[in-house]
């Protein structure tokens, strides 16, 4: 039986996704008009819309901590979300239009196993970068090739203060760091993107 019906979107809806902490109860849609929404699956509200993108939304990733999101659009850019004050951090012109992206989390460095002070200063060093929108965001497109910028605060301090405040889009400073070409020089539309554990599986229409 259906436990939620949720109205409000102004194109044809072409996503949902679960946050992936379960303790929040939040799902996120998306729709053909550019508009990403937060619904509450505890009281069955609209909590935020974020409405930045010019064309159809065709994907969503979050950081491992749940506090970043990414939308990917056909408008050609991917836009930074911080999602306790549901504000825009960053937008990325990537320059085609984005089929799927993922975000990778932040890479474990050697000595963040070591055990004793210095392997707990590292993992809470570790930590305090994923907190603060750090990750590695892995875009496919239509030129049928997988890019990946690493992404990290411009400045820590800056950045928790403005998203205390509102947001602003440029607390983020995105690098490439890899490109993926598709074999052979053919174009491989891309289906799906999954991440977890530092690992990426990509689907793609061969």
């Amino acid at each position: 039986f259906a436990t939620h019906n949720f109205k409000g979107h102004g194109g044809i809806v072409t996503l949902a996704k679960f946050h992936p902490d379960p303790s929040k109860l939040l799902l996120v849609t998306a729709a053909g008009d550019g508009e990403t929404r937060l619904w509450s699956l505890l009281d069955k509200s609209c909590v935020a819309t974020l409405g930045n993108h010019m064309s159809a939304v065709t994907s969503v990733a979050f950081t491992s901590d749940g506090y970043t999101m990414a939308t990917g659009s056909r408008d050609k850019v991917v836009n930074f979300w911080e999602l306790r004050r549901n504000t825009l951090l960053k937008t990325l012109p990537v320059y085609e239009e984005v089929e799927g992206i993922a975000i990778l989390p932040v890479e474990a460095k050697p000595d963040d196993e070591s055990s004793g002070s210095a392997g707990a200063s590292a993992r809470k060093k570790r930590r305090r970068a994923e907190e603060d929108a750090a990750g590695m965001l892995v875009v496919v497109g239509s030129k049928g090739e997988a890019r990946g910028w690493r992404f990290e605060a411009k400045d820590h301090a800056v950045l928790a203060e403005m998203s205390r405040k509102g947001g602003r889009d440029d607390l983020l400073q995105c690098t490439l760091a890899v490109t993926q070409p598709p074999r052979d020089g053919a174009v491989v539309p891309f289906i799906n993107l999954a991440s977890g554990g530092g690992l990426l599986v990509a689907a793609t229409a061969e």
